[in-house]
């Protein structure tokens, strides 16, 4: 999809990681040509950790989410205008994509803006008085309940129906078989008739903690995926209608398995995955101005160049790190600056730039692992949904499922133990990973002024990436817990105890009076 990367002072110049490589999440770092390798042979060891893959596509590539992704042929080619032979030409297009990507108009929230503790009394209200109405006195009974409780009619009507309809699915689901016999017009409609008699503060949390996931789906976290297919389209000069309506198409043999992409279709966190590309692109240049007039003798100044150098090249940088603790001088990073140009452009990036900039923010990278990683997380996700989470993601919450997630899911030690237990990544993989993340952030927030708080966990990364799974799995309603307690009434009385008495035997002595 790009040139070749980068290589060290005085070697030749390794190819560009391929696809499968790019997915590693040690950036292929372990060539075969002296550089230390994994625990295995690079040649030889298995998926992801391999550069290599397999001829049969097998249960496990199927999930490979970067398959038939590729800068060099259109994914759009019916949208593609002529090619540009000039690199200034190109980045003059991209800079206008950009532009429209980031003044595009955002749909409308789902999630209302008024307070649950406003809602609620309303629709206590409405519950005792809609029901067996008419269905045209029912709306003109929300109407004026809205009214009254200062909120808006259109607002509330849609928060009235989407509570009822939630409440009447959950609690009465239409038996397999069974002829449903819909209400008539004189009984109102359904979604009205169910707020009455139902746990209605259960039932508004939940409708306001899915409508804020659903809003939180067009502007998901971006992944190496979904920064690939961005490349292509501004490499090729896509309009930014044509990336967030239509699919991209794939080419090549990978097109039997995904023929279609539409990681894009809908999406509109693209202005902040641009705005990482252009901290990257600024963070590499003011770095090597300051680089290069650096002076040797503080610890860190290595340090800050090799976040620098990670950038745009972080295979480079690997490498340099993987000589070993003082070997890496400055006066090499100084050589190596000069002698690789920063992009002038994020269009110029290369693919294992993008990763670097995943990497550094905790974004997936769509390998198959992570389906099964994605798995294993999901599993948990019921039992992390309790009322208080439900409650902070009614109110607008956005972190509270992943506060809840990050200690109840399984860590990122766990999972790759589950996945890959006969092949882990080498130890000094990933310390070169931890290290230049924390490099190449600092380097970001000294030079570019953009500070990165990446991802904690996997886990965290998942519910940012797909916030729609979370809405399938986590916040699904019991139907007996929307019905309201039974109110505990007197308790009846407790019958003595009849115990048997054991026959006595006849008084000896003489009678008693009075017996």
């Amino acid at each position: 999809m790009s040139t070749a990367d980068d290589g060290l002072p005085g070697r030749r110049l390794p190819p560009d990681v391929n696809r499968a490589a790019l997915g590693r999440r040690d950036h292929g770092f372990f060539d075969r040509e002296g550089s230390p390798r994994g625990q295995r042979d690079l040649a030889h060891a298995r998926l992801p950790w391999t550069g290599t893959r397999p001829r049969r596509v097998g249960s496990a590539t199927v999930h490979d989410r970067t398959l038939g992704l590729s800068r060099t042929t259109t994914m759009w080619p019916a949208h593609t205008p002529p090619a540009l032979a000039r690199g200034r030409d190109i980045r003059r297009r991209a800079a206008d994509i950009i532009n429209d990507l980031r003044t595009h108009p955002r749909p409308d929230p789902t999630r209302p803006t008024v307070a649950p503790g406003r809602l609620l009394p309303a629709l206590h209200e409405t519950a005792t008085h809609v029901r067996g109405k008419p269905a045209r006195g029912q709306l003109a009974v929300v109407r004026r309940i809205a009214v009254s409780h200062r909120l808006e009619s259109a607002m509330f009507l849609d928060v009235a129906f989407g509570v009822g309809t939630l409440i009447a699915r959950a609690s009465a689901p239409p038996a397999a078989g069974r002829r449903v016999v819909r209400p008539g017009r004189a009984e109102g409609r359904a979604s009205l008739n169910a707020l009455h008699g139902a746990n209605l503060p259960l039932a508004l949390d939940t409708y306001l903690a899915r409508a804020h996931l659903r809003d939180s789906i067009p502007v998901a976290d971006p992944d190496l995926p979904r920064l690939w297919l961005l490349a292509n389209a501004l490499t090729h000069g896509i309009p930014a209608e044509v990336i967030l309506t239509e699919p991209a198409a794939v080419h090549g043999p990978d097109a039997a398995i995904h023929p279609q992409r539409a990681d894009l279709v809908g999406w509109h966190g693209m202005s902040h995955a641009v705005a990482e590309l252009d901290a990257a692109v600024l963070t590499a240049a003011e770095g090597r101005r300051w680089l290069a007039h650096a002076q040797p003798g503080r610890g860190d100044t290595v340090l800050l160049a090799l976040g620098v150098l990670h950038a745009t090249h972080p295979t480079l940088a690997a490498q340099l790190v993987l000589r070993g603790p003082g070997q890496v001088r400055l006066a090499d990073l100084q050589t190596v600056a000069h002698r690789f140009p920063p992009p002038a452009h994020p269009v110029e990036l290369t693919d294992t730039a993008l990763k670097a900039v995943c990497d550094r923010n905790g974004w997936l990278l769509g390998t198959p692992d992570e389906r099964h990683h994605r798995e294993l997380v999901e599993r948990v996700l019921p039992d992390t949904m309790t009322g208080e989470i439900r409650s902070r993601l009614a109110h607008g919450d956005s972190a509270a499922l992943a506060d809840a997630v990050r200690h109840a899911a399984p860590s990122d030690a766990d999972l790759d133990a589950r996945t890959h237990r006969w092949d882990p990544a080498a130890e000094d993989a990933v310390q070169v990973r931890q290290l230049l993340g924390e490099a190449s952030r600092e380097a970001h927030a000294r030079f570019a002024g953009w500070h990165i708080t990446p991802h904690p966990t996997r886990a965290v990364a998942f519910l940012g990436r797909f916030p729609d799974r979370v809405l399938r799995r986590a916040l699904a309603v019991d139907p007996q817990e929307l019905r309201p307690p039974t109110p505990a009434g007197p308790a009846p009385p407790r019958p003595e105890p009849s115990i048997p008495l054991p026959d006595l035997p006849a008084w000896p002595g003489p009678p008693i009076p009075g017996m």
